[in-house]
């Protein structure tokens, strides 16, 4: 299912106004200031604003690959296990963090009868953070852990 498929006909019309916006800012030549962005409010969903990906040139901007946060910067189409996931990734940064530590960060001492489910999670959360599969936001560098 498509990022399109997923969404209301507001938030895609939102989405390609502000793709257009990106692609106009980089068309003259405004894209080159240090910090600037450009967000627009989600209609219809109170406190969740479009932003553009990091890492991404102003020209490269689609109305498929901008994201949904709210206004704490939490992306707004993931679940709370998911999110405790990235947040544990994010906290560590550049390190390899065990999948122990990310079980305990999403179950704590719970016992879950599932050998698979931190896989499961992982690969779930790739999908909501990067639903197109246009960059890697999650590695396995190695049986360790991920990063």
């Amino acid at each position: 299912m498509t990022i399109r498929q997923r969404i209301s006909d507001a938030e895609w019309q939102a989405r390609l106004d502000l793709a257009a916006c990106y692609r106009l800012v980089a068309r003259y030549g405004m894209a080159d200031l240090i910090y600037n962005h450009i967000t627009v409010r989600v209609p219809g969903e109170a406190g969740h604003i479009l932003i553009n990906p990091f890492g991404y040139l102003y020209e490269e901007i689609t109305a498929s690959c901008l994201y949904k946060i709210d206004l704490a910067g939490n992306p707004g189409n993931l679940t709370a296990s998911q999110f405790a996931i990235l947040a544990r990734l994010c906290r560590n940064s550049g390190q390899v963090v065990r999948g122990e530590d990310l079980e305990m960060a999403v179950w704590g001492d719970v016992l879950v009868d599932d050998p698979d489910r931190l896989k499961t999670l992982i690969k779930r959360l790739r999908r909501a953070v990067d639903p197109l599969g246009n960059w890697i936001v999650l590695s396995t560098p190695s049986v360790l852990g991920y990063s």
